[in-house]
Order: structure tokens, then C-alpha cells, then sequence
């Protein structure tokens, strides 16, 4: 993956989510989490992550191995992809924006009230 495409896959994954350690999960109507155990809980903002659903999908088809998609059998580990982000949070950052946008299924739970 070229610098840029990290650099930018960064800034989306900064501006659509945020990682909690456990107990920490903020309460709201418009975040979405999804449950890593005790490697912690990422929240997604819905809206945020709308508005960068097409500059990450931009940005994965320059991940390295491209017919390897990510909407498809056979996309990457979740190791695969801590080698290329070499960051544990980004890396759970990025799947839990592929678990809300659907193209990874996962169980998840709503931080609603």
C-alpha cells in the first residue's frame, strides 16, 4: 500500500471511529459498535462513516494483493492487515468500518439507551 493510501486511510478511520477500552463505550444514538473482546470495542460513527464510505473503498482497492477483495471470500486476516496498518487499533478501527458497512459480517451490539 503506497504512503498516501495509509496516510489517508488513517485520517478515515480517525474522523469515523474511536476505540474504547472495556467499560469506557460512550452512549449514543448514532455510534455503532462492535465488540473485539478484550482487544476492546470500536464505535463507529454512522454518519462520519457515510460520509467516507467511497474514499475507503477508494483507498482499498490500492491494498496490497487487489484481487484480494474485501468484499469477497478470501479477503484479508485481520494479521494480513496489522502487517500493512502496523497499528492493533487502526486495524480493528478497519474492521469494524467493514462490519457496518456489511461487506464483513460480524455480531454486533448498538450503544443506544
Amino acid at each position: 500500500m503506497k504512503q498516501s493510501d495509509l496516510e489517508e486511510l488513517k485520517i478515515i478511520l480517525q474522523e469515523t471511529t474511536e476505540v474504547f477500552s472495556s467499560g469506557e463505550v460512550k452512549v449514543s444514538k448514532r455510534i455503532k459498535c462492535f465488540n473485539f473482546g478484550s482487544r476492546g470495542t470500536v464505535g463507529v460513527d454512522e454518519d462520519r462513516a457515510r460520509d467516507f464510505r467511497l474514499d475507503l473503498l477508494r483507498v482499498l482497492n490500492n491494498f496490497p494483493q487487489p484481487e484480494r477483495q474485501f468484499l469477497a471470500e478470501g479477503r484479508p486476516s485481520q494479521e494480513e492487515l496489522e502487517k500493512v496498518l502496523r497499528d492493533k487499533g487502526a486495524t480493528l478501527q478497519l474492521i469494524a468500518l467493514l462490519l457496518f458497512f456489511g461487506f464483513w459480517t460480524h455480531e454486533s451490539v448498538f450503544c443506544s439507551k
